[in-house]
């Protein structure tokens, strides 16, 4: 197991390192040579061993948050390599954060990755959707809606890809259409998820979108995601179709959740 601990930091510390002359891509790492590698794989090494050894949870989730606001590249591939295969979900969730905070072009890369958005856990999904979308990095967009138009995801995964899609990139075409095209979707849960998502893109064409689905809509659910949607825009000219779905509409989770969406506009609250 050690051996294998060790083959596996030595394979993330290798693929954490981009080429001086030619990064991956813009944002990447320089090589790092000699001392200066030395002294950076040390400090990595030190701070896993201090995450994996620490048996008490609370003490671990401090050790997370601290890397994460010190930030620095050290402690990011110490995360990505503490992150990786880790089956406690709680550390990943928290790990997943802490790495946004730091941000930059190798942490969209690892949490746009199969570690993260492209896993095959549900849970771990949901995390890096997150974590991406509080990095508000629209080079994350395009990782977001492959999941997004994905078949085989699953709806709850739909929905926090969809809405992270929307946070980093509210301007790009590529993601409004996308969105768009998923608010008609043959399936409700993908239509109600759709809904919500689209108001974090606070355009007219999300307002219009919404207010028509609030007025042909036959799925209450649906419906109540539109009213969540208007919500999300943070506009008040949204609030004119909300008050209306209280008025006409006959479902009390329709009602309800315009009533709370009108709440969080005039609140201001995010």
């Amino acid at each position: 197991m050690a051996a294998w601990r060790t083959w596996a930091l030595v394979a993330i510390l290798a693929a954490a390192a981009a080429t001086t002359g030619a990064p991956a891509r813009a944002g990447g790492d320089p090589v790092l040579e000699g001392e200066a590698k030395k002294k950076h794989d040390d400090e990595v090494k030190r701070l896993l061993a201090e995450l994996r050894g620490e048996k008490n949870k609370v003490l671990v989730a401090g050790h997370i948050e601290r890397i994460g606001a010190t930030g620095g590249r050290a402690g990011r591939d110490a995360l990505i390599a503490f992150a990786t295969g880790n089956k406690n979900q709680e550390y990943v969730g928290k790990a997943f954060t802490a790495l946004a905070k730091i941000g930059g072009a190798t942490v969209i890369d690892f949490l746009s990755g199969k570690e993260g958005v492209r896993s095959g856990d549900t849970l771990v999904q949901i995390e890096a959707a997150g974590a991406l979308a509080s990095t508000k990095d629209p080079t994350a967009a395009k990782a977001l809606l492959d999941v997004a138009t994905n078949p085989s995801t699953k709806s709850e995964v739909l929905g926090a890809v969809c809405k992270a899609a929307a946070q980093v990139a509210p301007k790009d075409e590529k993601v409004v259409e996308t969105l768009l095209d998923l608010t008609k979707a043959v399936k409700d849960m993908t239509r109600q998820y759709a809904a919500d998502a689209i108001g974090w893109l606070a355009s007219d064409a999300a307002i219009a979108r919404l207010a028509e689905m609030l007025e042909t809509e036959r799925n209450g659910g649906v419906r109540t995601g539109a009213c969540r949607g208007l919500g999300n825009t943070m506009r008040a000219d949204a609030i004119p179709y909300l008050e209306k779905a209280i008025a006409q509409d006959k479902a009390l989770q329709v009602k309800d959740a315009a009533s709370t969406a009108i709440t969080k506009i005039r609140g201001g609250a995010k």
